[in-house]
């Protein structure tokens, strides 16, 4: 099936070709077979049998094989563990391991999940076994090789290979001597899965482990099993050690993630220093230098800043890594201090006084460099430098707060606003900001006039103006310049750190909605809470917003600030008494699925539904097509795609809409009005041809029907209009609705159908309530209270045949 549908397999009548039950019967006579097949008299030979079976199950298999046996998995492997392993291999020396499907995943990574876990849980029940435990490791990190798609939901290869072998807790009983072993061979075949193996079981400080499923019927027990001591931990850690400095070589990112476990290698770290000390001189490559430099650094600034945390490294061992970190540096001047310009700097020497000792400590470090910087090269070293950094604003900065004098400012700023580098513009920004927060506007002010009078590019000027403080004093001097100049400003200038200024933020959100950018606006629009904004700009930015298309870089975190702010400014409207409501209707329905889980539900939109018939008919003929029967014919829609987007849009407000025509504030219903709504609809249908789909969605709408006054449900006024006009459909979907409503449900396995037997006791109630004065409603009732005692029924049989299973 497409994985988007496989969820409804059942829906649609899809199910397994055979019982689970079955199978999983056979299964555990094969492993008896296996077990106990030398009692068997009258069969030679009977214990091979299982061997064949499952040699012939899984010899050769495809891609659907594999995947149809996959919750066999584990009683295949227990009944013949040689012939299991041998499958498994064999399918993954080919080319194209069809035994690869099972590490398919579709989007989300949910639908592959049990079948990939059933495999690792035949594999871990095998590693218990001393006898199976190398080769389960081998085919665990060839799995591990294939195994390249990242794992939400589910454990891979490569978790259960650490589970098998950790050393304070092994699921195998093998000796540490004999998984060693296992290790060295997978060191030699799959080095990238050792690797990963051997830091994941190096002991560190916190660590969790999950049990691995132990065989059904097959002992693998050992007479003298190992105990698991310190002594023990201690031996295997110094070998893991030992062997993760035999592998790192001259891998940068192998020693970025050693280096993070540089406090946790066995006995101590010397050997490691020894071997990067070793390593510094045979690497020659500039960008594997940089990265070293790098990494060594945050250890360095990591574990000074803690140096009383009972992980942190002594200070001898600290003051060794200094020096290898030093001898790491770069020799050329600007890219040894190229880093202290980027946006995080951690330094490798840090005060451990607190992040804001830090930071100034950041800040004297950056000052001291550019003024370096300047003094030796001048204004080419500068712009030089500038390039090396994607943050040069803070180069900028540190030059301003180094103390360069007025001139000196002058000339640099000049030659860095008007380059044709955006890096080295970077430096202007860094700079403008730095002078204005000392000479404000009037200097400001002079800069952009000499700008202008000098022909200074539009790319200056922008840049001298988003350095500027976003307030109007800055918009007047971008509206002065008007024009194509001004359109650009707006296209791209930052919406946040505002002043509360009611009408600062009225201009700014209509000149963003004037670029095109009123989804950019929606944050400001929110702040309304803070400052009145009038309401017609509000239903304006909303409506512009709903306009343009969703841009998201894949951060989910966009899509639910939208949805925040959109809640946010209709609650704003809310509370005012100026707005047209169709202007809200139409707002909500442009806004509906993003209203739809907010705090801030559609209620507008559904009020008119439950108020307007014809609002309710034209939903509906946007959903459904009108019965043959019926002789309407419909007209093709000009726009299918629109036609098919309105439809959807459509579908979700009749799913949504739970207020019953004639519903007061009090939360009753005034049944005249509830009575003269369905009417208006039923006629207004059936000249639409959509009669029968119309009652059904009526019902359905009926069923959010609140508890009536004598305290039996339905409200009475529903009760009435149901036995009043006594329709199938109508019916049908009342109890449809009134099922869905329920939501979900939690028990605990073996509980079976108590819930649905309490359901179903409570509609009989209902039922017998209300026999006499409306019996139609009381047959729906009924036939809800049938419907959960089947369902009943189903849950105990679940729960019986639970007990079955082993």
């Amino acid at each position: 099936m497409d994985p988007d549908e496989r969820w409804m397999a059942a829906v649609h009548g899809i199910h397994r070709d055979y019982s689970g039950m079955l199978r999983h019967g056979i299964g555990q006579v094969l492993i008896m077979l296996a077990l106990w097949g030398d009692r068997v008299r009258a069969v030679p030979d009977v214990a091979r049998r299982a061997d064949a079976i499952v040699g012939k199950l899984l010899q050769n298999a495809d891609q659907r094989r594999w995947w149809s046996l996959s919750r066999d998995f584990r009683l295949l492997a227990e009944a013949s563990p040689g012939a299991f392993l041998s499958a498994v291999e064999d399918s993954l020396d080919q080319n194209d391991p069809s035994i690869g499907a099972l590490f398919g995943q579709d989007d989300g990574g949910v639908f592959g999940a049990e079948h990939l876990s059933d495999l690792m849980w035949a594999l871990e029940a095998l590693a218990w076994s001393p006898d199976w435990m190398p080769r389960v490791t081998h085919v665990l990190a060839r799995f591990d090789a294939i195994d390249i798609k990242p794992r939400r939901y589910t454990n891979g290869p490569a978790n259960s290979l650490r589970e098998i072998h950790l050393l304070w807790i092994p699921q195998t009983y093998a000796k540490l001597d004999e998984r060693l072993r296992a290790l060295d061979l997978i060191r030699k075949r799959e080095p990238n899965a050792a690797w990963k193996l051997m830091l994941g079981i190096l002991p560190r400080g916190h660590d969790t482990s999950t049990p691995s499923p132990m065989p059904r019927w097959r002992d693998f027990t050992v007479d003298n099993a190992e105990t698991v001591t310190w002594a023990l931990i201690g031996r295997g850690a110094a070998a893991i050690s030992e062997r993760l400095l035999a592998d790192v070589g001259l891998s940068p990112a192998r020693w970025s993630l050693l280096l993070d476990r540089l406090g946790d290698l066995a006995p101590d770290p010397a050997a490691a220093l020894e071997a990067l000390e070793a390593t510094e001189p045979r690497m020659a490559d500039s960008n594997d230098r940089a990265m070293f430099w790098d990494k060594l650094r945050r250890v360095l600034n990591h574990h000074r800043q803690f140096p009383d945390a009972e992980w942190s490294l002594p200070a001898p061992v600290l003051d060794r890594l200094e020096a290898v970190y030093d001898r790491f540096a770069p020799t050329d001047s600007l890219n040894e201090v190229a880093w202290l310009f980027q946006q995080s700097v951690q330094l490798p020497n840090p005060s451990g006084a607190g992040w804001e000792a830090e930071q100034r400590d950041v800040e004297t470090v950056r000052q001291q460099a550019a003024q370096a910087v300047y003094a030796k090269g001048g204004i080419a070293a500068v712009l030089s430098l500038a390039r090396l950094t994607g943050t040069a604003g803070y180069l900028g900065k540190a030059l301003y707060d180094s103390g360069l004098s007025a001139p000196e400012l002058d000339v640099l700023l000049e030659a860095a606003v008007r380059s044709d580098n955006a890096r080295e513009r970077d430096v202007a920004h860094g700079l403008i900001i730095s002078i204005f927060r000392d000479r404000k506007e009037p200097w400001a002010a002079a800069l952009i006039g000499k700008a202008r009078a000098g022909s200074w590019s539009h790319t200056a000027l922008q840049t001298i103006l988003r350095a500027l403080p976003i307030e109007r004093w800055t918009w007047d001097q971008v509206a002065s310049i008007g024009g194509e100049f001004e359109t650009t400003y707006w296209r791209h200038a930052p919406v946040f750190w505002m002043s509360d200024d009611s009408e600062d933020v009225a201009y700014a959100i209509r000149k963003l909605i004037s670029v095109g950018r009123a989804r950019h606006a929606l944050p400001l629009a929110g702040r309304g809470n803070k400052v009145h904004l009038p309401s017609d700009l509000l239903v304006e930015v909303l409506r512009e917003a709903a306009r343009q298309p969703f841009e998201s870089d894949g951060d989910s975190n966009e899509a639910t600030m939208f949805q925040h702010y959109v809640a946010e400014i209709l609650e704003l409207l809310d509370e005012r008494n100026d707005i047209d409501r169709n202007a809200l209707v139409a707002l909500e329905w442009n806004y509906l699925r993003v209203l739809e889980h907010s705090r801030r539900p559609a209620k507008v939109l559904l009020r008119a539904l439950s108020e307007q018939p014809s609002l309710f008919i034209e939903m509906l003929s946007a959903v459904y097509k009108a019965s043959e029967e019926s002789g309407v014919v419909d007209r093709e829609p000009e726009n299918a795609e629109n036609a098919r987007a309105v439809a959807t849009q459509a579908y979700r407000l009749l799913e949504l809409w739970n207020r019953i025509p004639g519903t007061l504030d009090d939360g009753s219903i005034d049944g005249i009005v509830l009575e003269a709504w369905i009417k208006e609809a039923r006629a207004l249908a059936k000249a639409a041809g959509r009669e029968d789909v119309a009652d059904s969605r009526i019902g359905n709408m009926l069923s959010a029907s609140p508890m009536g006054s004598d305290g039996n449900w339905p409200a009475e006024p529903v009760r009435e209009v149901i036995d009043l006009f006594r329709s199938k459909p109508m019916i049908e979907g009342f109890q449809i609705g009134k099922g869905n409503r329920r939501g979900i449900t939690t028990r605990m396995p073996g509980d079976g159908g108590e819930l649905e037997r309490q359901e179903a006791a409570k509609y009989r109630a209902w039922a017998k309530a209300i026999t006499y004065d409306h019996p139609h409603t009381a047959k729906a009732l009924d036939a809800l209270a049938e419907r959960y005692e089947w369902d009943a029924r189903r849950h105990d049989e679940h729960a019986e045949r639970l007990d079955w299973e082993p």
